[in-house]
This record gives structure tokens, C-alpha cells and sequence, in this order.
């Protein structure tokens, strides 16, 4: 009997969905562009008609992770079977046999260990810390060879951007990567585009909707970088060359405050 699911992807969504050879791919988007309901339909398909066995689908907090599970039952609603809680699972049963796809936290990485996945889709990857993919999701697909999507807006150059950057590499035949702003989805409001990019600070217009990694972003203090030397550019002779007048700036804030 034909399944029909409520998803047909977009342009942009299928140029994802058509690098699935790729074992890694670093999907970059703006806000709303639907990154979750493109892997989750990927999931379904890659479970069901390849695959079978384990998934994963691991998010920051447990309340982001189930955002991914509405967005099973928003596309396949009637087939999937939604079980248990913290970690939440969705089953389903597909022409390659049975499917466990679990929801995970990634503020509790040690529950974690002990799985193992044929794929994970890391969500809001740019918001999990860099050990734990290294120490603790990378070894769950090691046995199986399986594959990895990290999907999230960008923030900063951190390890989603290395990864981004690795992906953007010819040499790298494993890995892929897609950068689309909020824009590229036919889903997303004109007007609510020219309002964001007229009303919010540039930086955030950049980043949460034109998913540009930004140099300092969350940051303070910009273009540091720029202002740096090499070891060898001064010479040692002009800095003992009596006193002289330092500058020295503090940023005292804990988060975001701007302190």
C-alpha cells in the first residue's frame, strides 16, 4: 500500500536531500526556513526505504528536540507511533523494516552514551558544545559508518563553522554544505523580510536571517583580528621606548546584556 506524506520539499530542501551521499553534511539556514521539517522527512525516507534500525535526533534542551517530533507527526501523521518521554521515540515500520528514531538532549550527553545510530541529525547544532560531538555523538555512528546532518543558524565561528568550512572544501568528498538565508523559502513572508531587515540591528538581521557567520557575533568588542600583529611586526626596540599610554577595555557581562 502507497504511504503519502504531507512534504514536498522545496527547491532548496532538495538540493539537500540530493547531497544525502555526502556522509556529513553542515546545513546553514535563517530563522524559518524549514530545516526541521527537511530532515525529518529525510529521516522517514532514509529509515524506512534504506535503512532500518536506530536514529537519533539530538537537540540542545529536550524541549528543542521535541520540536523535531511534531514535525513527524506534522508529515506523517497516522504512521508514525510517538513513545515514551525523556527520551522521547518515534517508530514507525517501512519496506526496510522497523524504525526507532530517538529524541535526545545534549544537556545530558552522558545518557547518550551507549547508542548507537545508522544516522543523526544534530539541530541547533551551533548551540551544543564541541565535546560533545567529538567525545560522545561521533562514536555512536562510528560503528555503523552512519551518516550525520548538523542543521542550525549560524552562531559565531565556532566548531559548526569548521565544519561548514570542511564541507565547502572540494578535497572533502564525505561532507557538504548548504547555506540559505530565510528567504530561500517560498514559505517565507516578503514583507516580514523587509521588516526584519529594516527594523532589527544589522547583526541580527545577518545572522538569524541571512545565516551569515559573523566574526564577533554576540560579541562586544568587533574586528579584533584586524587589529592583531604577527610575533615579528613590532619591533622590540620601540616597545621599550619609555611609557606609554595603554588602553584597556573590559567586557563585564555574563550573556548578552551588553553590559
Amino acid at each position: 500500500m502507497a504511504i503519502t506524506f504531507n512534504y514536498t520539499p522545496h527547491p532548496a530542501q532538495q538540493e539537500i536531500h540530493a547531497a544525502r551521499h555526502r556522509r556529513f553534511r553542515t546545513v546553514c539556514t535563517g530563522r524559518r526556513f524549514g530545516k526541521t521539517l527537511c530532515l525529518a522527512a529525510e529521516l522517514l525516507d532514509r529509515g524506512g526505504c534504506e535503512r532500518a534500525g536506530d536514529y537519533g535526533w539530538v537537540a540542545p534542551t529536550y524541549s528543542v528536540a521535541e520540536r523535531g517530533m511534531e514535525a513527524f507527526r506534522a508529515i506523517a501523521d497516522g504512521f508514525v507511533t510517538v513513545c515514551g518521554r525523556m527520551p522521547s521515540r518515534v517508530e514507525f515500520v517501512g519496506p526496510a523494516g522497523p524504525v526507532r528514531i530517538w529524541f535526545l538532549s545534549a544537556d545530558n550527553p552522558d545518557s547518550i552514551r551507549g547508542f548507537g545510530f545508522q544516522g543523526i541529525v544534530i539541530d541547533e547544532a551551533a548551540s551544543i558544545p564541541a565535546d560533545v560531538w567529538h567525545y560522545v555523538l561521533r562514536p555512536t555512528i562510528s560503528q555503523t559508518l552512519g551518516w550525520a546532518v548538523f542543521v542550525s543558524t549560524p552562531k559565531g565561528r565556532i566548531w559548526f563553522h569548521d565544519l561548514f568550512t570542511r564541507g565547502m572544501d572540494p578535497t572533502e568528498k564525505d561532507y557538504a554544505s548548504f547555506r540559505f538565508p530565510s528567504k530561500a523559502s517560498p514559505y517565507f513572508p516578503a514583507q516580514e523580510w523587509e521588516e526584519a531587515r529594516r527594523t532589527l540591528p544589522a547583526d541580527v538581521f545577518r545572522q538569524e536571517y541571512e545565516a551569515e557567520f559573523l566574526e564577533d557575533s554576540a560579541g562586544v568588542f568587533r574586528g579584533i583580528e584586524g587589529c592583531l600583529l604577527d610575533a615579528g611586526a613590532v619591533d622590540s626596540e620601540q616597545l621599550a621606548v619609555g611609557r606609554r599610554n595603554v588602553v584597556i577595555e573590559v567586557d563585564i557581562a555574563k550573556h548578552t546584556d551588553w553590559t
